[in-house]
């Protein structure tokens, strides 16, 4: 403006903000790219939280994993997914002390859902650092690994059922109650057993372990027992899984025993049968046990029935013999009756007979009277 007041003209002043203006596209470009990276880390749970343990940061894969979403888990404490055992226990609050004092703080445990559903997991916490190396928070790294867990448990538990079968083998084959093992290769047919088996069939050790066909080894089962035993396989086979039949084979001695095969088919991903390993139990003991309980129970159940029927009969006698107690009873009391009346009717006819007697004496002069009177005193009742 002039001395009057009056505009005269302008004036520009300009400030290049070119660098500043770049450098918060790059921070924002790279807070994206961040984003995207976490986001995209759909395996993990990547949480960010403030000093206090509120979270401030929460990808895709947390909510993949732990079910809640980020806008549901902003502020909140990181102990959500924590168990109540754990959170009692101050376990978060731990994991961030060991963070701060070893720089991470490593922690494998079951974790919680949102749906309250259980979950193992194996994750870190680290501190959270600004530029000048101050801690303004936590980083926690979480992986869902509750499948590997499983896995893992049920491998330790097939590999103690494993040592405690082999265990149990090994007494067995030592007390004599296993005669021997066989390894059966469906498609090639062959039949390998260790020597205690070829010993005990007289079989040739050198071919137990070469290999034998199965034609060679159902050769010694009773021929009663061995299309029962044919069937018994083919159903295994078809099937698989587990296997077992009693049936009679003709050993070393040229006798016949009892065994029992237990074995396990083993078939491809695909179905097709590949192996079929086993052992043969000596039962021979255990069915004469078996027979001889049979019979006692059969000797028990005839025992039972015939006791039953001479019950039966016994109280049939009896009861007949009441029916005759009674009716002897009623003619006894009948013929008790019959002498009491019969006692009663002479003592009426003692006194008729004694006024006959006198009216006899005292009329004699009447001969009428006295026929009357002698045809009462000589009628007999």
């Amino acid at each position: 403006r002039d001395q009057t007041g009056e505009v005269a003209g302008f004036f520009c002043a300009c400030i290049e903000t070119t660098g500043q203006v770049m450098s918060e596209r790059a921070v924002r470009e790279s807070e994206a790219r961040n984003r995207q990276i976490l986001d995209s880390a759909i395996d993990y749970a990547i949480i960010a939280t403030d000093g206090d343990g509120l979270v401030t940061r929460w990808n895709a894969g947390a909510e993949r994993i732990l079910g809640w979403t980020e806008a549901e888990m902003c502020g909140q404490p990181v102990d959500c997914f924590f168990t109540p055992e754990d959170q009692a226990a101050k376990r978060p609050q731990i994991e961030m002390e060991l963070a701060l004092a070893t720089g991470v703080g490593n922690d494998e445990r079951w974790h919680q859902r949102k749906s309250g559903e259980h979950f193992w997991a194996n994750g870190e916490m680290t501190p959270l650092l600004s530029d000048d190396g101050a801690v303004v928070g936590f980083v926690k790294v979480l992986r869902d690994r509750t499948e590997q867990r499983l896995a893992e448990e049920t491998l330790r538990t097939s590999e103690a059922l494993a040592v405690e079968n082999a265990e149990r083998v090994q007494l067995a084959l030592t007390a004599g109650a296993i005669i021997g093992t066989w390894s059966w290769h469906l498609p090639t047919d062959q039949f390998r057993v260790d020597e205690a088996f070829a010993r005990a069939f007289g079989l040739d050790p050198v071919l137990g372990r070469a290999g034998l066909s199965l034609e060679q080894i159902v050769a010694t089962v009773h021929p009663d027992d061995q299309e029962g035993l044919a069937a018994a396989i083919a159903e295994a086979i078809q099937r698989g899984g587990a296997y077992a039949h009693q049936y009679r084979v003709r050993r070393a001695d040229g006798r016949y025993y009892w065994i029992e095969a237990n074995g396990q088919v083993e078939h491809a991903p695909d179905g097709t049968p590949l192996n079929f390993p086993g052992v043969v139990l000596d039962v021979e003991a255990r069915r004469v046990v078996e027979a001889e309980r049979d019979r006692a129970a059969a000797a028990l159940r005839l025992l039972n029935e015939t006791l039953e029927q001479r019950v039966a009969e016994r109280t049939a006698e009896l009861m007949q013999a009441e029916e005759q107690l009674r009716q002897s009873q009623k003619v006894e009391a009948v013929g008790q009756l019959t002498g009491g009346v019969a006692h009663d009717f002479n003592n009426l006819l003692t006194v008729i007979r004694g006024s006959i007697d006198l009216l006899r004496v005292r009329r004699r002069g009447f001969a009428a009277t006295q026929g009357r009177a002698h045809r009462i005193v000589t009628t007999r009742l």
